[in-house]
């Protein structure tokens, strides 16, 4: 799993020769989160920080075309 923002995924798409056409985030508030012991989140003070940002801002996509 890559953790990337925004400007570092559409830095990596075009250097891969595309073109960023979309980039939005996906909320989940349905997805279950796994244990701590299954899903470390050192990178958080806490595992309830880790849980807020997913729910509010779930995952990017971004969406390439080639030229």
């Amino acid at each position: 799993m890559t953790r990337w923002d925004r400007e570092e995924y559409r830095r990596a798409f075009r250097e891969a020769g595309l073109r960023v056409a979309e980039q939005d985030n996906i909320p989940d508030r349905e997805t279950t989160i796994p244990d701590a012991s299954e899903f470390p989140t050192e990178d958080w003070d806490t595992r309830e920080d880790m849980v807020e940002r997913y729910r509010e801002y779930g995952t990017l996509l971004t969406v390439g075309v080639a030229p």
